[in-house]
């Protein structure tokens, strides 16, 4: 792959790889689909496959 080589190093829980993400982007920006009508080779939408996925879950006290 061209671009593997210029993403950094994963580090703990990895659910996603960089690249699945960035091929996921691609995807969406291409197809002009929604995350929830990704193709199941991306994994599911819901399992931090979004970039931002964890920015909107907080704590509630």
């Amino acid at each position: 792959m061209l671009i593997q080589p210029y993403l950094p190093v994963q580090r703990g829980d990895v659910r996603v790889s960089h690249l699945t993400v960035i091929n996921a982007i691609l995807f969406v920006t291409e197809n002009g689909c929604k995350w929830r009508a990704l193709p199941p080779r991306f994994g599911k939408w819901r399992t931090g496959l979004h970039p931002n996925a964890s920015l909107g879950r907080r704590r509630r006290s």
